[in-house]
């Protein structure tokens, strides 16, 4: 929870959401610790969200799988990336994802046939982005499915293998 992951803006974001679909019970889930937690909380009260927002904390690397799978969605909109573990992680849990546009993440979403990418960290992008998902399960299945497949493919164990092979050999 640092300044650099924009949570605040994904409050922001996620409020405007649940006050245009009041009608729909929104959760929101945030997962680890940090120095702005005491911020968040402020944000949480001041858009009176306590009901729709849950602050998770820390939790062990085992539990991570356990908590994905709880998520219809994964945001990760941060400034900074060099390769977006929780991002990864999702789309391995078949968990349809929103990232930022970084460098970092074009790797793992390099287009949006595998996951939304916001154009900015604007709380109006990032809540446009979680509107397309909110009010389209076909899309998010579909980007779910494809981003699981796009992961078990480019990321496997064997594929890995064989490409630090190949450079093992081609340094050799």
């Amino acid at each position: 929870m640092e300044p650099i992951y924009n949570i605040d803006k994904t409050i922001i974001a996620f409020y405007s959401l649940v006050k245009k679909h009041s009608h729909l019970s929104l959760k929101l889930k945030i997962v680890g610790d940090g120095s702005q937690k005491e911020n968040l909380l402020e944000l949480i009260n001041y858009y009176d969200l306590q009901k729709n927002i849950e602050m998770v904390g820390s939790v062990s690397h085992e539990q991570i799988p356990m908590h994905l799978n709880t998520m219809d969605v994964l945001i990760n909109v941060s400034e900074s990336e060099s390769f977006g573990v929780s991002v990864a992680e999702a789309m391995a849990c078949q968990i349809p994802v929103i990232v930022s546009n970084l460098d970092g993440f074009k790797d793992l979403i390099p287009d949006e046939s595998i996951g939304l990418i916001t154009h900015s960290t604007s709380p109006l992008d990032i809540s446009m982005a979680m509107e397309k998902y909110l009010l389209n399960n076909e899309l998010r299945s579909i980007l779910a499915k494809n981003a699981f497949q796009h992961i078990s493919e480019k990321f496997s164990w064997s594929q890995n293998l064989s490409e630090m092979e190949k450079l093992y050999f081609e340094m050799a």
